[in-house]
């Protein structure tokens, strides 16, 4: 893949409630960094740094923020996707406020397949249906 630009998004992996808590990144946070982006900077590299960690992103981080993004979005507590047929995922019925969630999911799987991620879960295929219209 051929970049010209990067795009740098940073992810806070600490729970402000609890610093006791083991490090993740929420899929809230990567939705709301998501939200920055237009389709044509979805092509681009990106970068991902964690806030208060040292680090240089050489696809480890990505690859780490993907993985807990796409875990968080499938959490029991989170309501965003429901068991479908064949042990696949299908976007749950939810409120139309989480519309705008739903178009940066769609953004965070194509970029997370764009740059050669695999999301840890399987999407039933009307979701990739919805993904390349």
């Amino acid at each position: 893949q051929n970049y010209n630009y990067a795009d740098t998004i940073y992810i806070n992996r600490h729970d402000p409630d609890d610093p006791n808590a083991p490090v993740r990144c929420r899929a809230i946070d990567v939705i709301e960094e998501f939200n920055k982006f237009d389709n044509t900077n979805l092509k681009r590299k990106l970068e991902v740094k964690f806030t208060n960690e040292e680090g240089i992103d050489c696809g480890g981080l990505l690859t780490a923020m993907y993985e807990q993004c796409f875990d968080d979005l499938f959490d029991s507590d989170n309501d965003y996707f429901e068991k479908g047929e064949f042990n696949t995922f299908v976007p749950a019925n939810n409120e139309l406020d989480k519309n705008r969630d739903f178009i940066n999911i769609g953004k965070i799987l194509f970029k997370c397949l764009y740059d050669g991620r695999y999301p840890n879960v399987q999407f039933h295929s009307v979701v990739y249906k919805f993904l390349i219209h």
